[in-house]
């Protein structure tokens, strides 16, 4: 009867530790599909930062100029998600996460990085407080 009863602790204990592991799983899944779309997003973004098309005619410009407003709306628009992004990381580092490493390296940019090309046509181009969400929103994950 004792041998059943520690068999049952173990079964019992194991079902726990394998209920972790999944739940830890599941956030981490989460954040990296988080951090695949904001790269995505980034990435899509950074074609339209990046392109030296400034228009040929009046109609042009104004149509590049509508272009530009729409682009820094959806700009600010994203940095609640950079934010959360970054608290979901914060959250699975303050929890040991088994796989801290990767968390570590997926949510922030070396200093050299937030200086690429997508930052220094930013500064280039863009009012200082767009630059600073979209160096943000760039800083999150790669």
């Amino acid at each position: 009867m004792e041998e059943l009863h520690r068999l049952w602790d173990l079964l019992l204990k194991r079902l726990q530790d394998k209920g972790l592991k999944l739940q830890q799983a599941l956030r981490l899944i989460q954040f990296m599909r988080e951090c695949d779309k904001l790269m995505f997003w980034i990435n899509d973004k950074e074609t339209f930062v990046t392109s030296d098309e400034f228009g040929q005619d009046l109609e042009h410009v104004e149509v590049l100029q509508k272009k530009f407003d729409e682009f820094q709306k959806d700009l600010q628009n994203h940095e609640d998600r950079v934010n959360d992004i970054n608290q979901q990381a914060d959250k699975l580092i303050e929890d040991q996460h088994p796989e801290e490493e990767a968390v570590r390296k997926r949510r922030m940019v070396s200093e050299r990085q937030r200086r690429s090309v997508f930052s220094s046509r930013l500064v280039a181009y863009w009012p200082a407080p767009i630059h600073s969400v979209a160096l943000l929103a760039y800083t999150v994950i790669t």
